[in-house]
């Protein structure tokens, strides 16, 4: 089993003008879409937020240090951009992870399938035995029991019935063996 993800603190920075900013100019999707696939518990906002210290950051120092007009850009320059580099690599580093992960956890599925367990459990074992990232995937994309209600085949005449099996020989209508029904 996974140990939760740590935390981050549930203080936020609270920068209405950087908000409204990174909105009107449409920079706050793609962003938030990145942290996203980077795994970065960071808003937009506060993202953009840390760029921009950090950008400071650098050209003082290299203001007071260095005293070079280059140096002092180059590293104004490094400060603005380093938090991308690391977003882009953090991004890539998982989109390879899960990459390699996605044929184990689709054999674990079809394993679990094959053993007569729904997909959502196969889902379930995934995000319980599979390592991060795509154990926390799973977990994210995992259906809520019952949000699709008593399963009722929604075409009589192919046999689906959602989390339940059919019984063998049945045709038609929306029938579902009681006992195969119920999900552990």
């Amino acid at each position: 089993m996974t140990e939760p993800s740590p935390t981050i603190p549930q203080t936020r920075l609270h920068l209405p003008w950087l908000k409204a900013l990174t909105e009107k100019t449409g920079l706050a999707r793609p962003l938030e879409l990145k942290l996203t696939r980077a795994a970065i518990p960071l808003r937009p906002v506060e993202f953009v937020a840390l760029t921009y210290f950090l950008t400071a950051v650098l050209f003082s120092a290299g203001a007071f240090l260095v005293r070079e007009f280059w140096a002092v850009a180059l590293l104004g320059w490094v400060g603005y951009r380093a938090p991308s580099w690391l977003l882009n690599f953090l991004a890539a580093r998982r989109k390879a992870l899960l990459e390699r992960q996605l044929a184990p956890s689709l054999r674990l599925i079809a394993a679990c399938l094959r053993s007569g367990n729904s997909l959502q459990r196969g889902f379930q074992t995934v995000g319980h035995q599979m390592p991060p990232p795509i154990a926390e995937e799973f977990q994210r994309q995992l259906v809520v029991p019952g949000e699709f209600g008593a399963v009722a085949c929604v075409d009589p005449h192919s046999g689906c019935s959602g989390s339940g099996r059919r019984r063998r020989g049945q045709r038609g209508g929306p029938h579902i063996d009681e006992e195969t029904a119920r999900d552990d």
